[in-house]
């Protein structure tokens, strides 16, 4: 019975281990596929990546979208008054309202909402007291969001971010994220250290930053390039903006730099422009995509060149190809910052500290690497499975009665029947 004991002990303590060494969450998420009942051009610009956490005692299910242009955390409650998955505050024992009156929100996916604390799952572990919005009315049709935003201070509903409220509760290294695609509609969300703690593929000496900076009304997950070059020759020298919006689907370019693109390939491979909701598209003709030369976008504070192959820019609708670079067809919008979605971030991994205010990148990744991590999990797994088994075994297996112990046995009995035969005191 001892041993019994130590090794159910032994099976927890190795659990135990294994799950205090994960100070971080992987999230799978998914990309949502457009409407087939509607033109490629129409929902093309969206990019909309889900994933899936559990909210609520007992936990709800609950798909949330992630946002790299608002900050806050956001679910939609049993008032919204559309057919969506959402979350039903009446159904939770931990759902506690922290305003009395509904109150109005502008510039946010939701209208009108109340606050909240709620009970969520981490890596199995419960995280009580978590602030939230619980809306009524939202402007997207959604069941909620993940705001990735970076907060300045005194931002009215910065205490609702979803990993600041996180990093301490569940013991994470830092308040960093990555965004990992696996291929072009699924990836994963790390929240909470950076790639080269987890992936050996990741060095951290070939880790460079950027500072972000301020756009529109504050600050956002913004890098500079400083030169851009198609094939040999340089397009322009000059300092644009760049800004990461994990929700747009393409690349938008300023609108005066849609001249250069007219004259190095647009005009001369007959594409032709195609304006919806004054965005301006161009269609191109499959055998004419080839002659696009790599476009070059070269950062002088990190000192690293984005490169994009005709492979990368071009996306297949029906029997011509939409260019991945599009325009505002206000030519003055905007005049100066670069917008890159979806294209970008599956091919550049990129990781984001919200404390820090940096946008990171590997400038190197190992090959060949041997995950040493994944590993130990495989034998950490086995050696539980085969603790399992013998506990399963040895415990069910009835025990063998030894030859002394079968002779004690019968001498006892035999002692005890000769007493009663020949009344023996």
């Amino acid at each position: 019975m001892y041993n019994n004991a130590f090794l159910i002990r032994l099976i927890l303590l190795l659990f135990n281990i294994n799950i205090s060494s994960q100070k971080y969450v992987k999230y799978p998420f998914k990309r949502l596929k457009p409407q087939s009942n509607k033109p490629l051009v129409e929902t093309i610009l969206q990019n909309d990546l889900e994933i899936t956490i559990e909210i609520g005692t007992p936990p709800q299910k609950i798909n949330l979208n992630l946002r790299s242009q608002y900050y806050t955390f956001f679910v939609s409650g049993s008032k919204v008054n559309y057919p969506i998955k959402k979350f039903n505050e009446n159904e939770s024992n931990t759902c506690k309202i922290l305003n009395d009156t509904l109150s109005s929100y502008l510039g946010q996916e939701y209208s009108k909402g109340y606050k909240i604390s709620e009970t969520i799952k981490i890596n199995g572990k419960k995280i009580n007291n978590i602030t939230l919005i619980l809306a009524s009315e939202i402007n997207y049709i959604e069941s909620g969001n993940i705001g990735l935003r970076p907060i300045e201070s005194g931002y009215t509903l910065g205490d609702f971010n979803f990993i600041y409220q996180i990093k301490k509760s569940a013991n994470f290294d830092n308040y960093s994220f990555s965004l990992n695609y696996l291929d072009d509609d699924n990836g994963e969300l790390i929240i909470g250290t950076y790639p080269h703690n987890y992936d050996k593929r990741y060095n951290e000496k070939n880790l460079i930053f950027h500072k972000i900076g301020i756009y529109r009304d504050g600050l956002y997950w913004l890098f500079n390039v400083n030169n851009i070059k198609y094939g040999n020759s340089t397009l322009i020298n000059y300092d644009y903006k760049c800004l990461i919006n994990i929700e747009f689907g393409l690349i938008s370019a300023p609108g005066s730099m849609r001249s250069y693109f007219l004259d190095s390939y647009l005009s001369k491979n007959k594409c032709n422009p195609l304006v919806v909701n004054n965005i301006i598209f161009y269609f191109c003709p499959e055998d004419n995509i080839k002659n696009f030369k790599d476009l070059v976008f070269y950062s002088k504070e990190l000192n690293y060149e984005f490169v994009f192959t005709y492979k990368d820019l071009f996306i297949k609708d029906n029997d011509k190809y939409i260019f991945g670079i599009v325009f505002d067809d206000n030519v003055f919008q905007y005049n100066s910052v670069w917008i890159f979605g979806h294209l970008f971030l599956k091919k550049y991994f990129l990781t984001f500290d919200l404390d820090k205010r940096i946008i990171g990148l590997y400038n190197k990744i190992e090959k060949n690497i041997f995950n040493w991590g994944i590993l130990f999990d495989i034998v950490l797994v086995i050696l539980i499975l085969l603790l399992s088994l013998y506990i399963i075994f040895h415990l069910k297996k009835p025990r063998k009665i030894r030859a002394n112990e079968l002779q004690e046995d019968n001498y006892e009995y035999i002692s005890a029947l000769d007493k009663n035969t020949f009344n023996i005191t």
